[in-house]
């Protein structure tokens, strides 16, 4: 009697009920952890990338402080900055107003073309100045 009791509840719809229930919420409980394996799997990849590029932003960093802190770097910012000079050396300062009067002139001779320019050196030894 007992197997047969034990044989109806094996046999059973309820049984198979629970059973499915029971198989879809380790379904559901198994998709969702491998879902969030995924997402933390994506976040290990950015990271690391995020690290490659502050390691190549720390390495750009460490070789710009060794220039700031070479005589190189302290040279030139005394020549360019303040207008000091190395012993020895001499100092050219050019007039730059003169140099910008001289390139408007050379615009001018190039306004004409180039017969007239040949004229105006046979007959007059000079180029006329247009203003």
């Amino acid at each position: 009697m007992q197997r047969k009791k034990t044989k109806k509840f094996a046999n059973s719809k309820i049984i198979l009920y629970i059973l499915i229930i029971v198989f879809f919420l380790f379904a559901i409980n198994f998709a969702r952890a491998y879902y969030q394996n995924f997402q933390v799997r994506q976040e290990i990849k950015q990271l690391e990338k995020d690290v490659q590029g502050l390691e190549k932003k720390k390495i750009e960093s460490i070789d710009i402080l060794k220039y700031v802190a070479s005589d190189a770097y302290v040279e030139e910012t005394a020549r360019t900055e303040l207008n000091l000079k190395k012993s020895g050396e001499k100092v050219l300062i050019l007039n730059t107003e003169l140099l910008n009067h001289k390139a408007k002139e050379r615009e001018n001779e190039n306004l004409l073309a180039n017969p007239k320019k040949w004229f105006y050196y046979f007959m007059t030894h000079e180029i006329p100045k247009k203003t």
